[in-house]
């Protein structure tokens, strides 16, 4: 029987933009050792902007003085009747090896999956799912989902990026590159010991 692996779509992710910046590289192994690092500025800010949300959605009251008073209320509209912050695991396997998916969806309702993001530079398709592994990840971890929803602030404003599952892409062909590349960069090993599922 082969080792279980789990896959996040940070991982992945991590993984896809490594070598799109000079410090991504490093980043993926960190990931992939699962090394803690200080959050970044722009995760301070998403993890600011989406509590104020989930706090109108708890019922509390935001001041209409608060710089992201428009768009945090205008988000937690939207969101309203959703479940909030649901864990999931789904098993996959891609040739002959087993893994464990695992992802932590901000917001399920009625066969949508919802995710909050907050960016200080917006531009049209910023989350298109041929740039992030979340999009195939969520809809495989929600086999009922018809769609995958980015709702995107700047802090001013409110983007809505819509993706239907009949267009995003299988996510084997994505984990398959990634184990092609860890086996060829001598890494398998770390990813068998580091993200093995426990029995």
């Amino acid at each position: 029987m082969s080792t279980r692996i789990r896959l996040t779509k940070t991982l992945l992710d991590n993984w896809a933009w490594g070598f799109n910046t000079d410090d991504g590289y490093e980043k993926f192994l960190q990931t992939l050792n699962r090394e803690k690092s200080p959050p970044t500025e722009a995760m301070l800010l998403g993890t600011q902007f989406e509590n104020l949300v989930n706090a109108q959605l708890d019922g509390e009251v935001l001041d209409e003085s608060h710089k992201w008073y428009k768009p945090a209320s205008q988000m937690a509209r939207y969101l309203r009747g959703s479940q909030k912050q649901v864990t999931l695991f789904r098993e996959i396997t891609v040739d002959g090896q087993d893994y464990l998916i695992h992802g932590v969806l901000d917001f399920l309702r009625a066969g949508v999956i919802f995710d909050c993001k907050f960016t200080k530079h917006y531009f049209l398709n910023k989350y298109l799912f041929t740039d992030t592994a979340q999009t195939g990840f969520y809809l495989y971890l929600v086999p009922e989902a018809r769609s995958m929803e980015y709702l995107i602030s700047d802090g001013s404003y409110v983007y809505r990026e819509a993706y239907p599952r009949d267009i995003v892409p299988p996510i084997e062909p994505l984990i398959r590159a990634f184990a092609t590349f860890c086996k060829q960069h001598g890494l398998w090993e770390t990813l068998s010991e580091k993200w093995r599922v426990n029995q």
